[in-house]
């Protein structure tokens, strides 16, 4: 559900292609960061993703661009030998260079052979990968070794295997790796979160499940707490039920997300999501105004991500004035681009009273970007626990057997400079939202206690 990954391959795929709109721009163009080159001719072009030495075409013919070029912006530089792109609704720019003809690499396709996935594996890590240093990891090093390990006839999953255990030390919320064996399908995450890391060794105790054990859980969350004893069956489910809001103790707002993306329809969709989100928040505000409540919990205890924009629309109701909510660029870039990311008052209905955050380590992504939206609001106070730690926007890459890979490639800095990355955002109050023991219960008995203390 990490849904920030969507907004950044159409950035670097879609946005490339409008170049074709002007015969000059025809020609081969070059992301700094994120590993993209693009081949322009004749309305037409094709993608290549690029790590060091290792080139791979993504796509195995020229393709149309119409359909791709509604909503992406791009802004000519120095002369029409660079450009800087943006997709719909975001304030971020990426930066892409004329080159004069394709490099070397891409005439020769990696191969698909263990070592050939493993090279490009370990290419497309050093090249894009923005933390290594946070997580004191020494990549060459470490790849060196492994290497040694590949044989031309090691099975997919002991090459899995392999990998994973490179990815093992980098405790990252967005890194991801999923491939097969035949038809086995074979995922790992380094990082799934304290949380989730209760519920799978508790389902192992059990015997049970995992997924069954997630979604009570989340059934015990979403309705039992929230829906059944915070609302008591009052409340308004919107937003393809991932919105609930309503008032509590006859003069608190209530507001509860579990994703900042997927409000129109079962996947996300920037235009439909942006409309829903401003619709839902317009329709509770107002009925905040009426009940005349004083302050506003905003619960993203359980928050999965989403688009970023669709964070500071949320965070754009609560803004009394502009402010500097976050700042973010391409750690893996030449010459990043620092884009200072800023809220504008929404031009609706507005909350400009206290407001109370509550988040855990189940608050991830687009999650995390909507707390540091609202943090860096005066009237804003953050309570819970600490975030999961993984606010850059997915980077996908593909490996020449087609498993995939997701990494973080991107730094994001809240209003004062910090770097939250790994550490996850800390509360000004802290309070164990999720025990392990008990993680519902827990939540249910944090929020009474924040509800009370207002």
């Amino acid at each position: 559900m990490k849904y920030k990954k969507i907004a950044l391959l159409c950035l670097t795929v879609c946005a490339t292609a409008q170049m074709v709109v002007a015969d000059t721009l025809d020609g081969i163009w070059k992301s700094d960061g994120y590993g993209m080159i693009a081949e322009v001719k004749d309305g037409k072009a094709r993608a290549y993703q690029i790590s060091g030495d290792i080139c791979m075409r993504e796509s195995a013919r020229w393709e149309r661009l119409s359909s791709f070029l509604e909503g992406i912006n791009i802004t000519p530089e120095a002369g029409g030998q660079t450009a800087l792109l943006a997709a719909p609704f975001a304030q971020h720019r990426i930066r892409v260079h004329r080159i004069p003809a394709l490099p070397a690499a891409c005439a020769r396709p990696a191969e698909n052979t263990p070592l050939g996935n493993f090279d490009t594996f370990a290419a497309v890590f050093a090249e894009n990968y923005a933390f290594f240093d946070l997580y004191d990891v020494n990549w060459p090093a470490r790849v060196e070794a492994a290497r040694a390990k590949v044989r031309p006839d090691m099975s997919d999953t002991e090459l899995f295997r392999l990998m994973t255990g490179l990815l093992a030390p980098l405790r990252d919320g967005h890194l991801e790796l999923n491939g097969r064996d035949g038809r086995k399908k074979l995922t790992f995450e380094p990082n799934i979160g304290r949380t989730h890391r209760a519920l799978l060794k508790h389902a192992k105790a059990i015997g049970r499940d995992r997924e069954d054990v997630v979604d009570a859980f989340h059934e015990a969350y979403w309705k039992d707490n929230i829906r059944s004893d915070i609302l008591q069956g009052g409340g308004v489910l919107a937003g393809n039920k991932r919105v609930q809001y309503g008032v509590v103790n006859g003069d608190i707002g209530y507001l509860a997300l579990v994703t900042v993306a997927g409000y129109s329809r079962s996947k996300p969709d920037p235009k439909r999501d942006l409309k829903a989100i401003n619709e839902i928040m317009e329709t509770a505000l107002q009925g905040f105004r009426r009940a005349g409540v004083r302050a506003v919990v905003i619960d993203l205890s359980v928050n999965y991500g989403g688009f970023d924009f669709v964070s500071r629309a949320i965070a754009e109701r609560f803004a009394a004035e502009r402010t500097h909510a976050y700042t973010k660029y391409a750690g893996d870039a030449d010459d990043p681009i620092r884009t200072r990311v800023m809220l504008t008052p929404s031009d609706g209905t507005r909350f400009e009273g206290p407001v109370y955050v509550m988040t855990s380590n189940v608050t991830i992504s687009g999650g995390e970007i909507l707390t540091l939206a609202l943090r860096a609001l005066p009237n804003v106070t953050h309570i819970g626990e600490r975030t999961r730690g993984a606010l850059s926007d997915v980077l996908d890459k593909t490996l020449p057997n087609g498993w995939e890979v997701s990494l973080s490639n991107e730094v994001y800095l809240d209003s004062d400079g910090i770097a939250w990355e790994g550490q996850g955002i800390q509360p000004e109050r802290e309070m164990t939202v999720f025990p392990e023991g008990n993680p519902a219960a827990g939540h249910l008995s944090v929020l009474r206690q924040v509800l009370g203390s207002i």
